[in-house]
């Protein structure tokens, strides 16, 4: 009914020119049955006098019924008006639940940070170093990102040892598994955060592109290269589609993968990142420390 309302009348033309368009149209129908004059046997009269000549109930009766045609239009553009009211209320709502829904996603994202800065703070490594002057071991401790990189370093000596008797993607699955072995009991809990908070923005209509920049941006260079071959073992393998889906390795520096076309195992996660490899890459410093020099 409203579909037919829009298009019979212009934008702008509200419900209560309707029912004044209704009004004058029933009053011009009674004024052209009302003034006109007949004649019957040489006695000429009109609707509205025979009108007036009426009893007062037969002319109550009249009028009751033309108000009545009044008074069924005046609801008609009341229920509209409401109907309108209504479905301005609705949209406005809507509007504040968007909002309200994407302030929540906001402050879910940062707590995503928060937590992750957490979980990264809380890795924590003894190693020795040497000995002390009374012989016992000399202990370093390396905490939050900087044990990373150590992480990392038991991975490639793995990948390393595994080469010499397997190919290629047995050495991955084999260094992965030892380092875990190692490691794992410092990693399971921070990974298995990573993967629910990407899975939770993948499955959320409010995900925007800075939010996936900003869980991106809090990502250290080790923690994407060992998250990389995460997603290359068994048990990390679900994490691969939101690897793509988000490209997560698209600042990985692949010069420090562990073979660099290991990339092209999972291609898609790696956006618009320039593939350096360690060859490439000192031959674009070495241009580039060449062309600051031709500056200078």
């Amino acid at each position: 009914m409203i579909c037919i309302y829009r298009k019979l009348f212009p934008e702008g033309w509200g419900p209560i020119d309707t029912g004044w368009l209704l009004t004058i149209a029933v009053m011009v129908l009674i004024e052209s049955i009302a003034l006109p004059t007949y004649c019957i046997e040489q006695t000429c009269s009109s609707k509205l006098e025979d009108f007036l000549e009426l009893k007062p109930s037969e002319m109550g009766d009249t009028l009751a019924g033309i108000f009545s045609a009044l008074v069924f239009i005046w609801i008609i553009v009341t229920v509209f008006l409401q109907r309108r009211e209504l479905s301005d209320q609705r949209l406005e709502f809507q509007a504040m639940n968007r909002t309200m829904n994407a302030e929540k996603f906001e402050q879910m994202v940062f707590e995503f940070v928060r937590t992750h800065n957490e979980l990264v703070s809380g890795i924590e490594i003894e190693i020795t170093k040497g000995m002390c002057e009374n012989f016992s071991p000399r202990i370093t401790c390396l905490k939050g990102r900087a044990a990373f990189p150590r992480i990392y370093n038991t991975l490639s000596r793995e990948f390393s040892s595994a080469k010499e008797t397997h190919n290629d993607r047995q050495s991955i699955y084999l260094a992965y598994k030892r380092m875990w072995n190692e490691s794992g009991y410092l990693l399971g809990h921070y990974y298995r955060f990573l993967y629910n908070s990407f899975k939770t923005m993948s499955n959320s209509e409010e995900t925007q592109a800075h939010h996936i920049k900003l869980m991106r941006s809090q990502l250290s260079d080790h923690e994407l290269l060992l998250l990389l071959y995460n997603c290359l073992f068994p048990k990390g393998q679900k994490f691969v589609k939101y690897a793509e889906e988000f490209k997560l390795f698209d600042n990985l520096p692949t010069q420090q993968l562990l073979e660099h076309y290991h990339w092209t195992l999972i291609p898609d996660g790696f956006g618009e990142n320039e593939m350096f490899d360690a060859k490439a890459f000192r031959k674009w410093e070495v241009e580039y420390l060449s062309g600051l020099g031709e500056a200078k």
